[in-house]
């Protein structure tokens, strides 16, 4: 990513990079020191969102409640740090260009590159057990979502 903005902005194009902070307790913009704590946002989503799962679909796993939760707080602190002077966003996961889909401006153009399957590294770390589990399809759907929800999508062979 630091290569793609530091050749976008020698090319003349302003760059802001949108990112959990390292220790995961906010969110920042890394060229311009902005930040979000994450606490501030994420008790009131954590709040609705698990409200709603246990009213409207209590058999759901916790780990898939977890994965929901973190893409709303993300979804609410790129709509905190303002999206409306962009011209382009480009994401670099699935979980991040599901989430900038659903909050970018109507007119903003949405570029993803994918780097490999989310679903195959849970299963790999032992986060899914098993491909007839609840998570693995949740993750799946997660993977289809996350990329087809923009207007151009890059794939990148890894292997």
């Amino acid at each position: 990513m630091d290569t793609l903005k530091q050749e976008l902005e020698n090319m003349g194009h302003e760059v802001d990079v949108l990112a959990h902070h390292p220790d995961m307790q906010k969110y920042y913009m890394s060229n311009n020191d902005r930040t979000l704590d994450k606490s501030k946002i994420k008790d009131l989503v954590y709040e609705k969102v698990f409200a709603y799962f246990e009213q409207n679909m209590p058999h759901v796993d916790p780990w898939i409640r977890r994965r929901e939760i973190e893409r709303y707080c993300f979804e609410v602190a790129a709509v905190s740090f303002g999206l409306n002077q962009y011209d382009l966003i480009h994401t670099q996961d699935i979980v991040s260009t599901k989430a900038l889909w659903r909050v970018k401006p109507a007119g903003t153009p949405l570029v993803s590159t994918i780097h490999g399957c989310l679903a195959t590294e849970f299963l790999y770390t032992g986060d899914i057990t098993g491909k007839h589990t609840l998570p693995w399809k949740y993750v799946s759907a997660e993977e289809r979502y996350g990329s087809t929800s923009s207007n151009a999508t890059i794939l990148l062979r890894t292997g």
